[in-house]
């Protein structure tokens, strides 16, 4: 028979083991939420960096359904961003009582934001928004809305313009910047001084590091109509606050500069820190020569993106260029598919005062 004391022993011994148990559990779950959540003695957090991507839209006027290009595939980029591991951030140039207001546009709202999507409103002028809506991307991360963190990432694209090849737009272990696309264009020359062009389609960086190229060479802060449209104004002058022609000029001002505080970050942190994505071996899906009727999953795989047709929205456009695409993208069964074809139809319903549907019936 166990003596009393012997019992007593045994059971203070127990109890310390568990005890000690706890102990350790506690203490290795607490190392984890630090090693996960903790923030460094530069103030940046330890968790995954976050990947975004940032696309603009004007806000159409009313005057013809082509202004609703871009704005109608918004909900569907976001999307197409998401299914490579991104978040989207949308710039929209008006207010949010505008589309609120208007039964088409708040339609593209609504299913934006069902998206998770962050979208941020810059209040301007209407002779100042087509400017704007092509420019204001690359000052995302000067916005009071932006959500991101120092070493989360940001790359900018166009609305009308969906990644399929995800390696194409994946940050690079060790590097700040990811030039897509960088060989594709002629340098161009402003001021007698001669500039590598990189196209806003696509640009990424760390958001420390978009902050240092857009504000380091500059003496305010660009986050809302007047500034940006100020900074702009000191590089190119008056030409920034004339009207945008597709093809002229001012068409390119984002690119190009863009491109000069590149060049002068580049200058001051060197080529160690970029990543220039190589498009050899694949292609781009464009509008100009649309062959998704030639694709299969095979060969689907070598196209790095589509810049999608005009008039997306419209039942002969949708069943032969844009439901095709989603098949690819995400299966014929799939619940994109369907939202998607959803989200079509009744963006339809709500274009009444835009087109005549007694011959647009999906």
């Amino acid at each position: 028979m166990v003596s009393k004391k012997r019992l007593q022993i045994i059971f203070v011994f127990l109890f310390a083991v568990g005890f000690l148990l706890l102990f350790i559990h506690s203490t290795k779950e607490e190392h984890q939420g630090i090693a996960n959540k903790s923030e460094n003695n530069s103030g940046i957090t330890l968790e995954n960096p976050i990947y975004y991507a940032v696309f603009s839209s004007n806000t159409p006027n009313g005057e013809s359904y082509r202004g609703f290009d871009y704005a109608y595939y918004l909900p569907m980029t976001a999307l197409a961003w998401e299914r490579i591991g991104f978040r989207s951030i949308t710039l929209i140039i008006g207010s949010r009582c505008e589309w609120e207001n208007d039964p088409a546009l708040n339609l593209i709202l609504t299913f934006l934001e069902s998206r998770h999507a962050t979208v941020i409103f810059i209040s301007a002028q209407p002779d100042y928004r087509t400017m704007l809506s092509q420019t204001a991307r690359i000052f995302a991360v000067n916005m009071k809305e932006f959500p991101g963190r120092p070493r989360d990432f940001l790359i900018t694209s166009d609305s009308d313009l969906w990644p399929l090849h995800k390696e194409h737009f994946l940050p690079r272990p060790h590097k700040d910047v990811l030039l897509v696309h960088s060989e594709c264009c002629e340098p161009f020359v402003l001021n007698n001084k001669s500039y590598p062009m990189y196209p806003m389609s696509n640009i990424g960086a760390t958001v420390s590091a978009w902050r240092q190229i857009i504000n380091d060479n500059h003496n305010m802060i660009a986050n809302d109509s007047a500034s940006i449209l100020n900074y702009f104004e000191e590089i190119f002058g008056a030409q920034a606050r004339r009207p945008i022609v597709v093809g002229q000029e001012t068409w390119y001002m984002d690119q190009q500069m863009v491109s000069i505080r590149l060049s002068e970050w580049i200058t001051m942190h060197g080529n160690s820190s970029i990543y220039r994505m190589s498009d050899k071996g694949f292609s781009r899906l464009d509008r100009n020569k649309w062959e998704v009727d030639k694709l299969n999953q095979e060969n689907f795989k070598f196209r790095f993106d589509a810049h999608l047709p005009e008039k997306g929205f419209l039942p002969i456009e949708w069943k032969s260029h844009i439901q095709p695409l989603i098949i690819l993208m995400y299966g014929e069964n799939s619940w994109e598919h369907e939202w998607c074809e959803k989200y079509t139809k009744v963006f339809l319903s709500k274009m009444v005062n835009y087109l005549e549907f007694s011959q647009l019936t999906l």
